[in-house]
């Protein structure tokens, strides 16, 4: 199931980035602005990531569609140790397919230099600064998981914080800076870059 996720998260991801910065896309008509189109993915993603949370699938699984949720949930002795190793090959397999079946649908667009499979590289400020913001923010999401949904009384806002986070780190650091926040959705995208 970990891997369906991804592979619909990554479809998204794909198919809202296609959208969002081709130059083929029917949306350029609109004339988004360079401040607006992290804006829009960040929706677009936050509202995928909302869905496959309340999803069946999400809800059995605990929606695990980042490595860093698996290591912090073995960490904290929630998850098997071999557990835990299966849901990071499924999350890594899982984004390659979701990759894989944009391409099948978007063709040379994904592949288009203004949308380059969605890869996420340092941006102006380097690796050191981009591991550091990765690492910070791949935190206080699990911060908000782990607080909320250890509550009674949010619980039921664990999608909704999750959601809402997802827009502010498209917001703060565009999708095209590096920080993905999930470490099997940059690999895949790389993958297929070829970066």
């Amino acid at each position: 199931m970990e891997a369906t996720e991804i592979s619909a998260l990554m479809l998204s991801t794909c198919i809202w980035g296609t959208l969002v910065y081709s130059d083929e896309s029917p949306f350029k008509s609109l004339g988004i602005s360079a401040f607006s189109k992290p804006t829009v993915m960040g929706i677009a993603i936050a509202v995928t990531t909302f869905m496959i949370i309340r999803s069946p699938f999400g809800r059995r699984s605990w929606a695990h569609m980042n490595p860093a949720v698996t290591l912090t949930f073995l960490w904290l002795g929630r998850v098997h140790r071999w557990d835990a190793a299966w849901y990071i090959v499924a999350h890594f397999i899982g984004a390659i397919a979701g990759v894989l079946a944009a391409r099948q649908i978007l063709g040379l667009r994904l592949s288009a230099p203004s949308v380059q499979y969605m890869v996420t590289v340092p941006g102006e400020h380097g690796n050191a600064v981009t591991f550091l913001g990765e690492f910070l923010l791949a935190g206080i999401l699990m911060a908000t998981v782990l607080y909320s949904s250890n509550h009674r009384r949010l619980t039921h806002f664990t999608p909704t914080l999750v959601a809402i986070q997802t827009i502010f780190f498209f917001v703060l650091s565009p999708s095209r800076s590096g920080f993905s926040v999930n470490p099997a959705r940059t690999f895949s995208s790389a993958l297929f870059a070829g970066n």
